[in-house]
């Protein structure tokens, strides 16, 4: 092999073990990468412009008590993407909100484009929020495990490499068209 490509790679190698450390650990690590798959997923739903709302889309970070942790990653999703200085997937600009679990239930809000998990939920918890994203059409992502087989739309998978994993029956029960290309590199889970 040669050296510079092995500096290189040993280089990659510890700048991802240093994004981990500082990321705090797993769960943060997971969801710093799902953020980045979950733009993906929603550039591959085939009805995205549809989706938006005075020309933007509107996305949800939806957590369960902390707010602070739902206005980190609502900023990391918005730092993600920029043109001119403006988020955006597919050119269409991104309002992100954070939104609590409990305003979610009492439904106080609009409907979003995309929901994005930044907490574990149970079983329990999360089907009034998968009930939620099939009536109303979105991709609702998790990046922890076991989700997509708790009928979460899409989540990600990390082994030899990070890809994206699909629900398909929640995917069809959605209405969801996600374009060929992006289910031919994703995992698909068909319970």
């Amino acid at each position: 092999m040669n050296p510079m490509r092995l500096i290189q790679l040993a280089i990659a190698l510890l700048s991802l073990i240093n994004i981990t450390a500082h990321a705090g650990g797993t769960s943060d690590a997971r969801i710093n990468i799902g953020l980045k798959l979950f733009r993906a997923t929603l550039s591959a739903d085939q009805q995205l412009t549809a989706k938006q709302k005075d020309h933007h889309l509107n996305l949800y970070i939806l957590y369960k008590e902390n707010h602070f942790k739902g206005q980190k990653y609502s900023r990391k999703l918005l730092d993600l993407g920029k043109v001119n200085g403006q988020a955006q997937i597919k050119n269409i600009p991104l309002n992100v909100s954070p939104v609590s679990y409990q305003k979610f239930l009492l439904q106080q809000h609009d409907i979003p484009a995309g929901i994005f998990l930044v907490d574990k939920m149970s079983a329990r918890e999360l089907q009034p929020v998968v009930a939620y994203a099939i009536n109303n059409h979105l991709i609702l992502y998790s990046p922890f495990e076991g989700d997509v087989e708790k009928n979460i739309t899409a989540g990600l998978s990390i082994g030899a490499r990070v890809q994206p994993v699909i629900n398909m029956q929640t995917l069809k029960a959605s209405a969801i068209q996600l374009k060929s290309f992006f289910l031919k590199v994703a995992h698909q889970y068909e319970p």
